[in-house]
């Protein structure tokens, strides 16, 4: 289990005592993209699907939780397969 997952845990935990925590930080999103897509690719293609991305150049930096992002991009990845 890695630190973002135990991480993630607690948060939640928190989550339902009312208390959410945010690292707000400045943040790549593009990046916590292609590594969300990245991580994803495997299980998609063993059920016979192709994950493409269409991510124009340019600066995708952003103010947010890096480890909430990355759920949140990984939650509605999955959602479609």
């Amino acid at each position: 289990m890695g630190i973002e997952t135990v991480d993630l845990v607690l948060n939640v935990a928190n989550m339902q005592k009312g208390l959410i925590k945010y690292d707000m930080k400045n943040v790549d999103f593009k990046e916590i993209i292609l590594k969300s897509i990245e991580d994803k690719k495997g299980p998609a293609e063993m059920k016979g699907l192709k994950i493409e991305t269409d991510i124009k150049d340019g600066e995708y930096d952003i103010l947010g939780d890096a480890i909430w992002l990355k759920e949140a991009v990984n939650n509605l990845i999955e959602k479609f397969y």
